[in-house]
């Protein structure tokens, strides 16, 4: 995936296909994108200072993040799922449920813009970096509910593993497996999440043939 200021699209490459998919909608040059962990979301951070967010197999926008008072130059997703952080020329990083697509928080703290954004490992914490020349780490998730969301998606995960074992044994190919996931409607949203967290946990062993 690639993107430019000067441009106001996304580029997708399939390397298996080898071909190039352009992604078109902003207003604006796109600056950075990011690929939720999960595969399902697209997002793309703007000079018309929203974020778009797309269907990562269908590449239809799905909704606008309309929040920054200027440009948006970066993105990531938290590596469990349910939040995005931006950042952008207000000076100021903003976190977004994932579920509802709602601004939930707004950090600030730097002088100058946010240029850089990246959830830690276990997606509790964000570091910035700005053009005021600091790296700051914030706490998105206060530490007294940090254990209790830990266990809760443990328990979800420990769940969906065998959901996710059997599925691999049926169609051995993971991105049969995502595909049954993406549409079982029995499996609610957090469920769901847990099982594809569980699945990308298996790839290295079931490697597409």
């Amino acid at each position: 995936m690639g993107a430019r200021p000067s441009d106001d699209s996304i580029w997708i490459t399939d390397i298996s296909a080898k071909n190039v998919t352009e992604i078109a909608g902003h207003t604006g040059g796109v600056w950075e994108g990011a690929i939720s962990h999960d595969g399902r979301f697209i997002a793309s951070a703007s000079e018309d200072q929203t974020i778009r967010i797309w269907d990562a197999q269908t590449h239809e926008k799905q909704v606008t993040l309309r929040g920054h008072l200027a440009a948006v130059y970066c993105v990531d997703f938290s590596p469990d799922g349910p939040r995005l952080v931006s950042g952008g020329n207000d000076n100021a990083i903003r976190v977004w449920d994932t579920e509802t697509w709602k601004q939930v928080l707004v950090m600030r703290g730097h002088d100058q813009y946010v240029k850089a954004v990246a959830f830690s490992p276990d997606g509790w914490q964000v570091v910035s970096g700005s053009g005021d020349g600091t790296v700051r780490v914030w706490d998105t998730v206060p530490p007294a509910k940090r254990h209790q969301q830990a266990l809760a998606a443990r328990r979800l995960r420990a769940d969906q593993r065998p959901r996710v074992e059997r599925l691999l044994g049926q169609y051995g190919k993971p991105s049969m497996v995502t595909e049954q996931l993406r549409s079982d409607p029995s499996l609610d949203e957090n469920p769901r999440r847990a099982a594809l967290r569980v699945l990308f946990s298996h790839t290295q062993t079931y490697r597409e043939n």
